[in-house]
């Protein structure tokens, strides 16, 4: 790999967990553990509601997929835009793109994405109150939390480990 491949890795990378992590983190709140009730027919149902979103789901997809583009337009003529690990290994998969080259890419992306949660992270350590690492905060998937605790909706290992494969 050369330098101006991996720069470009490097900082499309941390464009994309920026932009993307940052836009889950600060703008997208999480959900409130709150409860509606339905009239149907007469009879009033509760249930679970999900409430205060922010910006919502579609606007950190919008975040994600608009720094991809971004990062496509400003580095892709040089390192190809891969920006993800899973990305270069599909490439390679498909042969589109040279196994010898795959560890040097996904050396370069992770530095990029580490880089980029440590600007999130000194960011999100001078908010109000301080910021505590617990499960479900700075915009994780908490798996393995409890659903009646905080109304949030969650999948258990086999669940998670399907949809990444």
């Amino acid at each position: 790999m050369r330098a101006k491949q991996g720069g470009a890795e490097v900082l499309g990378t941390f464009l994309l967990a920026l932009g993307g992590c940052g836009a889950a983190i600060f703008a997208a709140k999480a959900l409130a553990n709150t409860t509606r009730t339905a009239d149907l027919g007469g009879a009033l149902i509760k249930f679970p509601s999900i409430t205060d979103l922010g910006i919502g789901y579609l606007g950190v997809s919008l975040a994600f997929g608009l720094t991809v583009v971004v990062g496509a337009y400003a580095f892709g003529h040089v390192s190809g835009g891969h920006f993800n690990p899973a990305v270069t290994v599909g490439l390679a998969t498909a042969k589109r793109f040279a196994w010898r080259e795959v560890p040097g890419y996904v050396v370069v992306q992770c530095l990029g994405a580490v880089a980029a949660v440590a600007v999130l992270w000194a960011v999100q350590a001078g908010r109000p109150g301080g910021f505590s690492i617990t499960q479900g905060a700075f915009a994780s998937n908490a798996y393995g939390q409890n659903v009646d605790g905080n109304g949030r909706f969650f999948y258990d290992l086999a669940s998670g480990a399907i949809a990444e494969v």
